[in-house]
Order: C-alpha cells, then sequence, then structure tokens
C-alpha cells in the first residue's frame, strides 16, 4: 500500500489477515483477529538531513489560540549528540490540524555568542508555553556556552576544530553560579504573531536559580496556562551537590517575570505538568 498525499491525519489504516494461501494450493485462515494491525497515520515535519540538519530531537507540541499547532525541537546540525554541539530550538507551525507544515523556522539560536563557533554556543531541551489570556506564546530553551570538562574547568583556547566535549548532565559540565563560565542558561523568547517570529531571548538564570545549584533547565515539552492565568513551565536542575531534581517555573503577571519553586522531587529530572481538579499541580516526572 502508498499513502495518499492528502490522507487525513485524522484516520487510521487496518489491515485484516483474512487467508494465507501456499504454492501447493493449501490454504490457511487465521482463529481471530487478535493480530489485525490498525495504525494511526503520521506525518513527519521534519527527518534526518532535512536541510542538511543531522537530527531533529527532543520534540514538544502546542496549540495556540488560533488553533496553530507549534511544534518544537532541537535542530542538531552535526550529530545527534547532546549539548554541547551546533544545534538551536526548531519551530514547525501548521494551520490545518497537522495535515502540513510550514518549512522550519528557527526560534532560539546563539549563532556565535561571544566570538566562538556555534559548536560551542548549543541551545538545546525545548519547552513551549501558550498563554491563553493574552496573544504571547514562550520558548524556552537551555544556552550552553563553550565546555567545562569533568572536573568543571574552563576549557581554554577552544576553536572550530577543537573536539573537547561535555554536558550539563554529565560530571561537572556546569556548575553553581550564574555566569556563562559557571553554568548553562536558561533562555526565554517570545512570540506575538502565532509563532511566526520571535524575539531576542531573555535570559532568567539569575533570577530564578539559586546559585548553589549546580543546573537550572527547563524541561522539554510544553508548559500550561492555571485556571487563575499563572504561566507554569516544567523545570528541572541539580543541587549543591549535584543531584537532579524537579520542579517548576512560574509567572504570575503575564511572563514579565518569573519565580522558580523549591524541588518537588529528588533524582529525576524531565517532568510535565498539569492541573488537576481543585487547582492542585502534579508533576510526571522522569
Amino acid at each position: 500500500m502508498e499513502l495518499k498525499e492528502n490522507a487525513n491525519l485524522h484516520n487510521k489504516i487496518e489491515v485484516v489477515l483474512t487467508k494465507l494461501e501456499f504454492s501447493d494450493n493449501t490454504c490457511l485462515k487465521p482463529n481471530s483477529e487478535a493480530n489485525n494491525i490498525n495504525q494511526r497515520i503520521y506525518v513527519a515535519f521534519s527527518k534526518h538531513m532535512d536541510d542538511n540538519v543531522h537530527t531533529f530531537r527532543i520534540p514538544g507540541l502546542a496549540t495556540t489560540n488560533a488553533g496553530t499547532l507549534l511544534g518544537v525541537y532541537d535542530v542538531r546540525r552535526q550529530s545527534s549528540r547532546d549539548l554541547q554541539d551546533d544545534m538551536e530550538i526548531g519551530i514547525s507551525r501548521s494551520t490545518d490540524g497537522g495535515n502540513t507544515w510550514e518549512p522550519t523556522r528557527i526560534g532560539l539560536d546563539m549563532k556565535e555568542w561571544g566570538s566562538f563557533p556555534e559548536k560551542f554556543n548549543g541551545v538545546s531541551d525545548a519547552c513551549i508555553l501558550v498563554d491563553k489570556n493574552s496573544d504571547k506564546i514562550f520558548l524556552a530553551g537551555l544556552w550552553m556556552h563553550r565546555v567545562m570538562n569533568d572536573d568543571g574547568k574552563w576549557v581554554e583556547g577552544l576553536t572550530e576544530d577543537s573536539t573537547n566535549w561535555n554536558h550539563q548532565w554529565r560530571t561537572k559540565g556546569s556548575q553553581p553560579g550564574f555566569g556563562v563560565k559557571q553554568t548553562s542558561q536558561f533562555l526565554i523568547a517570545t512570540s506575538t504573531d502565532d509563532g511566526k517570529t520571535w524575539k531576542e531571548p531573555v535570559n532568567i538564570t539569575k533570577i530564578c536559580k539559586k546559585e548553589e545549584w549546580w543546573l537550572f533547565a527547563p524541561a522539554p515539552g510544553h508548559g500550561i496556562t492555571l485556571e487563575d492565568g499563572t504561566l507554569v513551565f516544567p523545570t528541572q536542575g541539580r543541587d549543591k551537590n549535584g543531584e537532579t531534581f524537579s520542579n517548576i517555573t512560574y509567572s504570575k503577571d503575564g511572563g514579565q517575570t518569573w519565580t522558580t519553586s523549591k524541588p518537588a522531587y529528588s533524582n529525576t529530572t524531565e517532568n510535565m505538568v498539569v492541573q488537576l481538579i481543585g487547582g492542585s499541580i502534579m508533576l510526571n516526572a522522569r
């Protein structure tokens, strides 16, 4: 079978085995339909080596107030590995319920910040949040500048040809403090035109991170708007001992200021947040 180009994503494809015919003219009929194949139709809006990008990873999805679907993900240009590497946050838009998608836009990209190659200014772990009470859409990502070695020491003399690598969750790849030479940075970009364009990001690391934490980062996926209008990002990090935790970061003034909670649970990382009946917030954490 070959799928039609205009096949609707709301449909399913069911394949039923009715009988098997062999070359000696014998037949075998199944006793039940237990092994029937029933699959949903899907569309791949980003694939390996599209636009010369090696890998698209870490997806998130949200529906805007206008009904547009926004898919977010890492654009990992040179390899499939995690930070540190040449990567930024991509955005794909669909205005027809997901059947067709516009070309990839870039929502978060630090480019050659600090006069260092893009491979040493990667941005990863996209989390998208639609404000249900305004035209604002928020896109969070984690920026890593240059590299710290396993001992938490700043690597000097990096060039385009350097192969040094470490990342924020491994050894001491991110450390206590606020500066780019100390810890990975939490960025938030904003769109007010339904995800078509994105403003320069705001760095909330010093505002929200505790200085002794090794890491403060978005949890990839999507955030939510609470019933009272509070905006909530699922977040994660590493505490003063380097141990992992899950928590939330929220705004009660439409994203003008942000506050980070205490760790909700330890020895967990990526998580999604939902508001329960009665107003409580629940985290489903990895």
